[in-house]
């Protein structure tokens, strides 16, 4: 959109140059040539440029059904059914309405809660250590290091999947 000039041709007419195309506004008609005004009944941008050279509210230039006179009006009087649209036909009266056969669910019951992202993670890398019959460690395993001189991080270990008792000597 670039630089709207308006050139006047008489009270009611102007010409609008500039932006995409030119336009013709009558205010008087609420017209404009690019019918964007005469479609939606509220002012385009040619016409809010008219009416700021001329110095008009643009609130004016609306159609009148956009106005809050005629929104309040239209919720004034109560709109009630008629009695005849309540009541059904014959023939809808005299058939048996049934609800609806819903028999046993076949499939496993739901669990009562979805798991996180990082349950399902864990999850999944449970059995695939489980595939190969590796264990889990608890913790962080120990930051590998160049240097000899440090000592190994103990970490507790739980095998997955297998239950052992625990050997007595």
């Amino acid at each position: 959109m670039g630089t709207l000039t308006v050139q006047h041709i008489d009270p009611n007419r102007s010409y609008v140059t500039g932006g995409d195309f030119n336009c013709m506004v009558d205010l008087e008609k609420r017209s404009c040539t690019c019918k964007q005004y005469d479609l939606d009944k509220i002012p385009c941008e040619h016409a809010i440029k008219v009416a700021k050279c001329r110095k008009i509210v643009e609130a004016t230039l609306v159609d009148p059904l956009y106005t809050k006179g005629y929104l309040v009006e239209a919720y004034t009087d109560p709109i009630n059914p008629t009695d005849d649209d309540l009541i059904p036909p014959a023939d809808v009266l005299s058939q048996v309405c049934l609800p609806p056969a819903i028999g046993k669910q076949r499939s496993r019951p739901k669990m009562k809660r979805y798991l996180s992202a990082i349950e399902k993670a864990k999850q999944f890398k449970r059995k695939l250590l489980k595939k190969k019959n590796q264990t889990m460690s608890t913790s962080n395993p120990p930051p590998t290091s160049k240097e000899g001189n440090q000592s190994p991080r103990i970490t507790s270990t739980k095998k997955v999947g297998v239950n052992k008792p625990p050997v007595l000597q």
